[in-house]
Parts: structure tokens; sequence; C-alpha cells
């Protein structure tokens, strides 16, 4: 994914944790009348990691795992412009590890998760993932494996709990290789609906391509 600067005003949100009721504050930065530019098959854009920032919050009272909605949890300060903020790839200064771990860690330890958290958490995986394959060519053995099990989670979750998700769906059969699962799934949308999105991922299906592709970019 390309490197965009943004300007930006931080933010901090109040979490109140659903295990112990203690409540605790995080930053966030929003960009400042900033639009995605790219547009890529998996739902992130050129600003995923500014406008949805990694999710998973620790409670620190209890332990409790908090899978965080940026854009829906209550604002209670606002403390002015930022310094310019960049978009990284995900092996830029940071090990991939320490960003996955935790995510796994919560997956593991279900009792911690809402079915929507659980989710959010295995989206993230995935997104992850499609930039360290986007950035380096390939993914490890080991992740590589971690990502056909992740999809194949939330694929199931996606089915049991009724989550309105259609193109992460699509996205994720095509991922796997399931590309007849994948057309059937975009042939299903309401004619008119995300035409460029299904026009695209049916020549990819034909083609067999399973690899994150981008929807739309500036011409």
């Amino acid at each position: 994914m390309q490197k965009l600067k943004i300007q930006g005003t931080h933010f901090k949100k109040e979490i109140s944790c659903p295990s112990c009721n203690s409540f605790f504050s995080i930053d966030y930065f929003c960009p400042d009348g900033h639009t995605p530019s790219v547009r890529y098959s998996d739902g992130q854009t050129d600003i995923t990691d500014i406008i949805d920032p990694k999710p998973l919050k620790r409670c620190a009272h209890c332990g409790f795992v908090i899978p965080v909605e940026f854009n829906t949890h209550k604002k209670v300060s606002r403390e002015g412009l930022g310094p310019t903020t960049t978009v990284k790839n995900s092996d830029d200064s940071t090990d991939i590890a320490t960003i996955l771990d935790p995510y796994l860690y919560a997956i593991v330890y279900k009792k911690m998760l809402h079915p929507g958290g659980e989710f959010l958490i295995r989206k993230h995986i995935w997104w992850l993932l499609n930039n360290q394959q986007s950035s380096r060519g390939s993914l490890s053995f080991e992740h590589h494996q971690i990502q056909q099990e992740n999809l194949h989670g939330m694929l199931d979750l996606i089915d049991k709990h009724r989550i309105n998700a259609p193109l992460i769906k699509a996205e994720a059969f095509r991922n796997l290789g399931q590309f007849g699962k994948c057309l059937a799934t975009i042939w299903s949308l309401p004619p008119g609906q995300h035409t460029e999105f299904v026009d695209k991922l049916s020549v990819e299906c034909k083609r067999e391509n399973h690899h994150r592709i981008i929807i739309s970019e500036p011409s």
C-alpha cells in the first residue's frame, strides 16, 4: 500500500471496560477533510491505518480484551492539530509479531470476545497479513497457515452469526481460492450495487487470481 501524509486532529476517546466497568481514555487521530483515493478488494484504502486504527485494547485494570470501533466510541476531548502522519506498511519499523500475537491470543480465548469483536479482530489479522504479502511479495509458511485458518474462521462467523458483510465474504472466498463461492456471493448482490467490485472480482475469479487487487484508484 502506498504511503500518504495526512494532516489531522488528535482526540481522546473514553472507553468503558465491559468486564470491570472501569473507564480509561485512548488517543485517536482523525484526518481532516480527507477521503480515500485508492480502494482495495479486502476493504482497505490508502488511509485505512489512520481512520481505522488497530482495534485491540486490553483493560489496564482487569486485562479484559476490548475490540474498539474507533468511529463509534465517544469523543471526550479535542487536542488540536497533530503532526503530519504517515500510513505505514505492515513491515515498517514494527515487527509483525508485535501486532499479530495479541490478536491471535484474543481469538484463542474467545470467552473474552463477543462475535462482533472476534469478527473485527479477524478482519484486522486478514488486513495485516495482506499488507505483509503485498510489501514482501509472499507470506512465510507460518503466516500463510494463519491467514488460511483466519479466513475460514471469519467465514464461519459471518454465516453462524448472520453478519452482514457480503463483500468481505466474497473476497475471503477468493483469497482462499474458492472462486465459485466468490462468484455466487457477488452475483447474489442486488443489481446495480457495488458494480465495480463485482466486475473486477468476476474477472479475477476467471483468472483464478486469489491475491488482493485494487478496486479503484485515481486515473
